[in-house]
């Protein structure tokens, strides 16, 4: 699944996330089972799936395995940015912050800077560049100072198109 993910073929990602997760299930590994589900949620946000039923798979997904803290902290990232894509950019904030904290709480710094992806596209979504702008640096900086370079390329991509978009070319 994860090759297919950064080959950007997240369909045949999806496809292979649903079989590890009958594997899973059928092994009765409940953990295993919920941690790829976890991961299916995120799959949502830039698959071919409909906004409407990436959200139904999300609240599924919480409904099954909401009592997994990592689960549910991935899911509710994932939700956030399907609700600003829906356009209801309060409830995307508020989820965002929500999914944050509980990266906090878990100690999952990695899943806390990464989340910045999150943050900044529920931002660029909403209209407002500034905090798209903001919520991208501080995820850059987070990354930078854990010596993280692979994920490091993906949000300042996002950084350089918000800069563009905010016609600060200079940057």
């Amino acid at each position: 699944a994860e090759t297919f993910w950064v080959r950007c073929q997240v369909a045949d990602s999806e496809a292979a996330q649903l079989r590890a997760i009958e594997h899973a299930r059928l092994a009765g590994d409940h953990r295993e089972e919920a941690q790829n589900w976890g991961i299916l949620a995120g799959s949502a946000i830039y698959g071919p799936l409909p906004v409407e039923d990436g959200i139904r798979r999300c609240e599924e997904v919480l409904a099954r395995f909401g009592d997994n803290p990592s689960v549910r902290a991935r899911t509710t990232r994932a939700l956030a940015c399907l609700w600003a894509m829906r356009g209801e950019s309060g409830r995307a904030r508020e989820l965002i912050q929500t999914a944050r904290a509980m990266f906090v709480d878990l100690g999952q710094t990695y899943a806390l800077a990464s989340s910045a992806e999150s943050s900044g596209l529920v931002e660029m979504l909403a209209g407002d560049l500034a905090a798209a702008e903001q919520e991208l640096r501080r995820g850059v900086e987070l990354l930078e100072g854990m010596g993280e370079r692979a994920y490091l390329s993906t949000l300042g991509a996002m950084l350089a198109d918000v800069l563009e978009l905010a016609d600060k070319d200079d940057e």
